[in-house]
């Protein structure tokens, strides 16, 4: 879940604009990754298979101006869509619900964009290893430890924040 607001954020930041089409497995595969990350957090059973995800979001240009606008940001932009193979080791992500205190990290993840940009597709590529410091089993603080973005300087500045 935790994730998915991610790749989220980063397409909310940074979309494309070609009338980008939404994958029609997109909702199926992301309820099928939201279900075995509810089975591993409800088992609280470290042996088992790690969560594994092929993840693919496309946002429409209204919907990202209604999200955009409501956090005084402006969307000047058009369509956008990212994907994401998410990976998390199974015991880290059970550590994280059973143990008083957790620091759950994530190697780092290729998040790959494209955002339309009036007749031409801009390409954004970010890479970032979260990390999110669990207490009693509730996440308590978030990084997204963002470490690379390849995108124009503008789109850049925007992801990392001037940083």
């Amino acid at each position: 879940m935790f994730l998915g607001a991610i790749a989220v954020s980063l397409a909310a930041i940074a979309a494309p604009a070609f009338a980008l089409e939404e994958n029609s497995d997109e909702k199926k595969k992301l309820k099928t990754c939201e279900k075995v990350l509810c089975a591993i957090s409800l088992s609280k059973g470290a042996s088992g298979d790690d969560l594994t995800c092929a993840l693919s979001k496309t946002w429409a240009t209204d919907n990202i101006k209604k999200g955009a606008n409501t956090k005084s940001l402006s969307w000047g932009f058009g369509d956008a869509g990212c994907i994401l193979d998410l990976k998390a080791a199974r015991a880290n992500l059970v550590s994280s619900l059973t143990k008083p205190e957790h620091k759950f990290e994530v190697k780092p993840h290729a998040i790959n964009c494209l955002i339309e940009r009036g007749d031409d597709v801009t390409k954004i590529d970010v890479t970032l290893a979260p990390k999110v410091t669990f207490n009693d089993g509730k996440p308590a603080k978030t990084d997204l430890n963002i470490t690379k973005v390849d995108a124009s300087t503008v789109i850049s500045t925007v992801i990392t924040g001037g940083a």
